[in-house]
């Protein structure tokens, strides 16, 4: 059946933009909506029938956050990204499903942003750890070459412990412009990036130990 959400608002709200999916549940991004604010649609399976629950609600959205623009959901947790927040700079939101109600958890955030890194364009959600892409973050003087940023939660509380980056980053690469990860290798993370004349790829990245802070990509996948 078609899904749509009660208020679709003006042309350019771009309902759909992104969308996580999972037991019984639906997340739809508008990330246009309200001024580029931006809101997520919650839904729930009743039946064959998809019903409109209710809208996710973070604290501090501002016009320009794209609230909405990437989402993540595993279990009773979801993440937002809002690559838009802060001049650009970018962030995520962590919700949890309490009693039927979405409660915000935490707002991502890393200690090394900086405008326009877009942090929170792409994101993947591992139980307690999330992979949140900043494909606009500058590395090793190459301009936009992209990141992917880790965040663990330890018992309440998440904190940023790690960043995956190409091994040869190159200016416009945008990696991290999306990302995927698996939960049978919790170290590894697969991100996507622009390379020679936009043309694509995709690195998997991994590290041995848990403390070593920053991955590299040791395999790359790439189409002529």
């Amino acid at each position: 059946s078609d899904v749509c959400s009660s208020d679709l608002g003006a042309t350019g709200d771009g309902f759909g933009a992104a969308i996580a999916m999972g037991d019984g549940l639906a997340l739809i991004g508008a990330p246009g909506a309200g001024a580029r604010a931006g809101t997520v649609w919650t839904f729930r399976l009743d039946g064959s029938d998809w019903r409109e629950t209710g809208t996710l609600a973070a604290a501090d959205l501002a016009e320009n956050d794209a609230f909405g623009s990437a989402i993540a959901l595993s279990g009773d947790r979801a993440v937002v990204g809002v690559p838009g927040s802060g001049d650009g700079a970018g962030a995520a939101y962590v919700f949890r499903l309490s009693g039927g109600s979405w409660l915000q958890e935490a707002k991502l955030s890393s200690a090394e942003s900086f405008a326009f890194d877009q942090l929170g364009s792409s994101l993947a959600l591992l139980s307690d750890r999330v992979y949140v892409g900043a494909e606009g973050r500058d590395v090793t003087g190459a301009d936009t070459a992209g990141a992917v940023y880790v965040f663990d939660l330890a018992g309440t509380m998440w904190s940023e412990t790690g960043r995956l980056v190409a091994a040869n980053p190159e200016a416009g690469d945008g990696y991290g412009v999306s990302v995927a990860a698996s939960a049978s290798r919790p170290w590894q993370a697969a991100s996507a990036s622009c390379t020679g004349d936009r043309a694509r790829s995709t690195s998997i990245c991994s590290r041995s130990e848990e403390h070593t802070s920053e991955l590299q990509s040791h395999v790359r996948i790439s189409y002529a």
